[in-house]
């Protein structure tokens, strides 16, 4: 009964050993969760765009990043993406996928190149893409998805950047701005969040509003949350509104939309008014 014993605990121990190692070698699904979106520090961004010179192969002027930034038709950029390991356990051969993808809330996009990593517990690395030279100085959007066999949670794996510049005419009282959701992966509701500075409402509506009145446009209720699934396309509209902000000609103002799955951030988008006569 005893050698029973010993064998049985023998086994046990030699499972637990295999299922450490495993995990250790990045193998075992209970133990890996990575994420992308999530930057280290307060006000990072998540996804940022470097300058490239394609003469000397390094990139330049590390503090240019897609939320304010002035693209230049033409030009090599370099895309980054903060990855992180929420794991207390070494993963090896995490994919980041870049891509480029059109103006609104996505999950998808055209691949322009991939990157595998390794990450330590718990590590954030900024991962670089490959420089592309495709941008629209007036809208940018890059996404980011990474893949790994053993990821626990592949819920929060994917990231969008979006930026829109548009002209407005000063003074203004309403605007509205066109865009689409299109989610092929993600399943569930999504929460909104949006950000404008002192004097600015904006809000999302689930329909297009390009021709309606100015009054129609302020008497359309936003939403808050939606409910998606893999296959929704919706044409909706960001309406901005002034309620008090005083500008004069020349000045910018952004308008930030995140959307939230399970409370993590997967797509956003940024307009940015600049006022002109």
């Amino acid at each position: 009964m005893r050698s029973l014993k010993v064998i049985i605990l023998s086994v046990i121990a030699l499972a637990l050993y295999f299922t450490v190692a495993d995990c250790y070698a990045g193998c075992c699904e209970p133990c890996i969760e990575v994420s992308v979106c999530n930057p280290p520090c307060p006000g990072c961004n998540p996804i940022e765009v470097w300058t490239w010179d394609p003469v000397s192969l390094f990139p330049q002027n590390p503090n240019l990043q897609i939320l304010g930034s002035n693209i230049q038709a033409n030009r090599p950029y370099l895309f980054k993406a903060w990855v992180k390991n929420n794991s207390n356990v070494e993963v090896h051969g995490v994919q980041v996928v870049f891509y480029l993808a059109s103006w609104g809330l996505f999950d998808t996009g055209t691949p322009i190149g991939s990157v595998a990593v390794d990450l330590l517990p718990n590590q954030s690395r900024l991962v670089s893409g490959p420089p592309t030279s495709n941008l629209n100085p007036a809208h940018v959007c890059v996404g980011v998805r990474i893949f790994h066999p053993c990821d626990k949670n592949p819920g929060n794996n994917y990231c969008q950047r979006n930026l829109n510049i548009l002209k407005i005419k000063h003074p203004f009282r309403v605007f509205a701005v066109p865009f689409k959701m299109d989610f092929n992966e993600i399943e569930g509701q999504l929460d909104f969040k949006i950000e404008a500075p002192a004097g600015i409402e904006a809000k999302i509506v689930t329909r297009d509003l390009q021709r309606e009145t100015e009054m129609a446009l302020t008497e359309e209720k936003g939403i808050m949350n939606l409910l998606v699934k893999p296959g929704f396309v919706k044409q909706c509209t960001l309406v901005i509104r002034n309620v008090g902000a005083k500008f004069k000609l020349g000045d910018t103002f952004d308008v930030t939309v995140s959307a939230f799955h399970k409370s993590e951030l997967s797509s956003g988008f940024t307009v940015k008014a600049e006022i002109t006569k």
